[in-house]
Parts: C-alpha cells; structure tokens; sequence
C-alpha cells in the first residue's frame, strides 16, 4: 500500500532555488576558478541556449586533473563532464527521485523541465531533511489524531511494556500516562488479550470486559513486528458503556409499554377467561380476588406451574382502584443478581462510570401508583430479599448512588411455585420477608382438580387460536373430550393451551378423535405416557409438557456443546436474551 504521508512530497518542494551552471564552451580551469570563487561542489553544464547538457563536481574535475596524463589547459568542460547523468524533474515524487539515488549510487541529481531547462540540483542531505521535516509533522499529527479519539490506543513491546498510552486511554482506564508508561501491562490492566496475541501472533477482535469502575469495553490486539522477530502488540478499547446503557433503557421502555398493552389488552380476556369456570373451588379463588381487589394488601399467590398465576395478578390490578396505574412484570428467576438491584431500585446519575445521564428509574418507580407483580419470589437471592422486606417496611427506598428518598406507593403481589415455608425451615427464605408478603395468600388449584373447567378452556383457546392463525377452528369429539377431561395436565393451563395451538395448527376444521388427541400429546415422540387414560404404559407419565421440555433441553444442551458453552452464542442462536437463557437452564435443570 503506498505511503498516504509521503506521496505528496513533490521535487521542487524540496530543491534548493540557488544552483549555478556553465556553458560548455568554459575551460576547466575557469570552472575550478568558478567552484572555489562561489564555495560550490556541483555545477550543472548547459548549451548555449541555456539547455542542461551534463553535470560536473568538484570531485569530478580533480580526478580528471590526477588522471590526466596529458596537459588539461584550454579543455573545454564539456569533454571533462559527466554525461547522461541520472536526472529529476521538479513534479516528480520524492520517493521515486530518492529510489533513483539509491539505484544508481549517487548523492545528488541534476533537476531539470521537459525542455531541458536546469531547475537545481537535488541533494541527499535535502531529501533526508526533508523526510525528516515531514517525520516530525506526521508525528505530531498522529499525536492529535490518536488523542482526539475517543478509543483507547495503547503500544506494548514484546517485554510486555507499555510505550504508548493515548488520552483515550487514560480517560477510559482512569490512569496518567506518565504513571504508565514502562510499566508491565498486566499491572495495569487485565492482559489476556495481548499474551494471545504475543503467543499466537495472531490478531484478537472484540473481546469484552467490565472495567472495576463498571465500564463495558471492547478491546482488540493487532501484532505489529517492530524489527524482525520483535512482535510488538498494538490495543484498542473501545467504551461501548453508553450503548450498554442505552440498550438497558430501551428494555425499560419496552417493558413499561409492554405492562400498559398488557393491562389495555388483557384485562377482558382475563374477565372473559374465569367467567366461563365452573368449579366451585375456582369460583371460591375467584371471590377471594375481587375482595382482596378492594385493597392495597400484599397478596402471596401459590400454585403449580402453569395455573395461571400472573394472570390472576393482572386480574386483581385490573379490579382494584389502581386499574388506570401500571401492572409491572418482573420475573425474580430471569435477571441476573449483579443487575436485580438496578432494575428493581433504578440509579442516579453519575451512580457509577457510564451510567445514564438521566439516570434510570427502576421497577418500583415504572410501577408507582400501580401494581409490581414479583413472580417467582422463591428464586430472589437473600441479598435482595432484605433490600425487598425494608421496601415493604418503610414503603421508601433509594435508587442506587441517591441520596433522596423515594415513596413506594406500589402495591406488591408475588407468586411462587415453591413451598415458602419449607424454604424459610432450611434457612433459604427469610421468614420476616415470608409473613410481608403472606398477609393474603391464593391458592391456585391445579387443573386436574377442576376437570370441569377442561372443555370451556379449551372452547376458549380453540377460538383464540383459530383466529390468530386465521384457521378453521377444529371440533373435539365427546371421546376425545373425555380422554382430555381424564388427562393429568402435569403442566397445567399453560400446558393445555399448547396442545390447543397443536390441535388447532395439525387439525383445523376437522373433528379430533380421541386418537388423533393422544397421538397430538405424544408428539412425534415414541415415548409411553402413564398419564394418557386408559393405554398401557410401562414408563412413567410424559405429557405434552414433559415431551415439550425434552426437546427443549436437548436442543440448549447440543448448542451448548456447538458453542463451547458460550452462553453468549447460544442465546443468539435461540434469539433470546441471556437471561432467559439462564432461567430456562435453571428450569430444565441444565448445569451451568
């Protein structure tokens, strides 16, 4: 790739305008007398019509002296000249006219026009000052450039040395030049990249980190071999902190629109969904919400996975006075316990390095006047569950880095599908934190204990279903009803409104016969099923549900096996977030 520095460097920027010519028709000695006269070691020869003809030298016309064996007076200079010498022209690059000095072994080259018009005389002790010159100010530009980037630069030789540390550098690291410089990398910052490359001598791209004061960087290694076998390693980092954090507001802007289409979208499907039970212990649960609606109570809701417990959170927001106020989701399971307290408290400004400017409201506050439905509370670690309980206390909080209190005035509703209690008898849930959020507890019944409520739900989502996929709605037959009516639902309600959506997909517009159902249930599996009444059945149970977390767990454990157990990776390749990539490990009792 040719020099973008030097290229721009022409002949006749860097000749000097003083030079001297004869005409051919002086003697020798005239020329002697004239070089001494004037205190020059070049003179350039011309016609008599002033065109370049040959170049002598002081050196030159001694040696012809020395060597001549006959007498030199009265020789003209022109039979004493080097002739056809290397020449210049002024527009030509100084790189090429310097590669001519070098080619031909010489120390100057006569500069002249197309026309043969002596221009000057271009020496070596130019060319080298000019490349110097031009040194110097391409040092100091790179000086400017290198410190008006926001990016970390940093140099370190092959002893591991730092030599060069930009202000990008100092800015993001939060370290002084001069207390850097010489220093071994490794006592500054974290090093791995720059021993891989020193290594492998190979370049490493994007590798992440988290600084101590909490910047997000993307650093890169490039191998640069300063002189043969001396691999020297050239960083970059980038703070990519403000994309982190504007990706941390844009999901807290999802989730506030997300909870207000939630409330605006469900709040008659949910109304719509428990009218049609008809069991007595449904209806019973049902009751027990519209009372506690009425008040600001912490409500503690139980009950198997899949029996609809954020749903009937939504429900009693949805008949409580705070219906017009947000109904906020947070699922204690799916956040990491490093972000938990941000989220659920939000920060201030400045409450760490690369924090929102803004700063950033968290769960509490996004829910303020409204309701905050922590699901799946059995998960919080004990940490957060004492941040939690003095919420619930003081019904006041601080955002992280605040000073300034700020008033609770959210209502909590929590789910679990653990046994409390029995976590607060073996120490892994507070009990003060448990008798806070169990003022009121519902108990969700399972499915298999309102077999009655069976046939309307699945009615229900026939329907949903049908018109979501713009499908013919399928009929169940009555002996294929009473097989569902029959079944366990292990996964309960969220289980059979997946083996609707298959039924509705594989069978629309058909009536579904009782084989047509098990084979449905069964998937493509060739699995035996206890719980399917009436057929024969070695195993143990395997509904839908069961078959549908099979498959899951297979499919995240061969990608964890295809990307190393890169967690990153794999959930790019689900097109999930990380998070909920660690719930879903956690569940389907994946090892981390």
């Amino acid at each position: 790739m040719k020099s973008q520095w030097f290229s721009n460097i022409k002949v006749e920027d860097v000749v000097s305008p003083s030079f001297y010519t004869v005409p051919s028709t002086l003697t020798i000695e005239e020329v002697f007398t004239k070089m001494n006269k004037e205190n020059v070691e070049d003179i350039l020869v011309t016609d008599e019509e002033g065109k370049f003809l040959g170049l002598t030298t002081r050196k030159h016309l001694e040696l012809v002296f020395a060597q001549s064996r006959i007498d030199c007076s009265g020789m003209t200079v022109d039979k004493a000249m080097i002739t056809q010498p290397i020449a210049t022209f002024p527009q030509e690059d100084l790189n090429d006219a310097r590669r001519k000095m070098r080619r031909a072994k010489v120390g100057r080259l006569p500069v002249v026009d197309e026309d043969k018009t002596p221009r000057g005389i271009l020496t070596a002790v130019e060319v080298c000052t000019a490349f110097s010159a031009k040194l110097e100010a391409m040092g100091k530009q790179m000086e400017t450039i290198f410190n008006t980037i926001d990016e970390a630069i940093i140099l370190i030789d092959d002893e591991q040395r730092v030599l060069y540390w930009n202000t990008g550098a100092e800015k993001i690291y939060e370290i002084r030049q001069e207390d850097v410089t010489g220093k071994l990398i490794g006592e500054v910052i974290a090093n791995s990249f720059v021993l891989k490359v020193l290594k492998t001598g190979k370049p490493v791209y994007h590798e992440y980190e988290i600084t101590p004061s909490g910047r997000h960087l993307l650093k890169s290694g490039i191998p640069y071999y300063q002189y043969p076998g001396r691999l020297w390693v050239v960083c970059t980092a980038q703070d990519v902190t403000r994309f982190v954090n504007i990706l941390g507001e844009l999901n807290q802007t999802r989730d506030k629109i997300s909870a207000l289409e939630k409330k605006s979208n469900s709040d008659e499907a949910n109304m719509d969904l428990f009218v049609r039970t008809k069991s007595k212990a449904f209806h019973e649960v049902l009751e027990t919400a519209r009372l506690l609606s009425r008040t600001d109570s912490t409500v503690l809701i139980l009950g198997e996975s899949g029996t609809g417990k954020e749903l009937m959170s939504s429900t009693i927001h949805s008949l409580s006075n705070r219906r017009d106020k947000p109904f906020v989701v947070i699922n204690c399971a799916a956040i990491p316990e490093s972000l938990f307290e941000s989220e659920l408290f939000g920060y201030t400004k400045g409450a760490f390095t690369g924090a929102s400017k803004e700063g950033m409201p968290g769960k509490f506050e996004l829910a303020n006047g409204g309701t905050l439905f922590l699901d799946e509370i059995g998960e919080l670690s004990f940490d957060m569950q004492a941040k939690l309980l003095r919420v619930l206390q003081e019904k006041t909080f601080y955002r992280i880095g605040g000073i300034t209190p700020v008033n609770a005035n959210t209502r909590i509703i929590a789910a679990t599908n653990k046994d409390l209690w029995k976590m607060v008898q073996e120490s892994k849930f507070r009990e003060d934190l448990f008798y806070r959020l169990n003022v009121f507890n519902l108990k969700m019944p399972a499915l298999r204990q309102r077999q009655e409520d069976i046939p309307p739900l699945i009615e229900y989502y026939i329907d949903q279903f049908a018109k979501k996929y713009n499908l013919g709605a399928p009929e169940i037959s009555p002996g294929a009803m009473r097989f569902l009516m029959d079944y366990e639902w292990r996964g309960n309600i969220r289980e059979l409104k997946n083996f609707v959506e298959r039924i509705v997909v594989f069978s629309q517009n058909e009536i579904v016969s009782r084989e047509q159902v098990i084979k449905i249930i069964q998937g493509d599996s060739q699995i035996e099923t206890a719980a399917v009444p009436g057929e024969a059945a070695a195993g143990e149970s395997g509904g839908l549900s069961d078959i549908l977390e099979s498959k899951e767990r297979e499919i995240i454990s061969d990608l964890l096996k295809k990307y190393n157990n890169n967690k990153s990776d794999v959930a790019k390749a689900l097109n999930i977030p990380r998070s909920t990539l660690y719930y879903r490990m956690k569940s389907l009792g994946i090892a981390d």
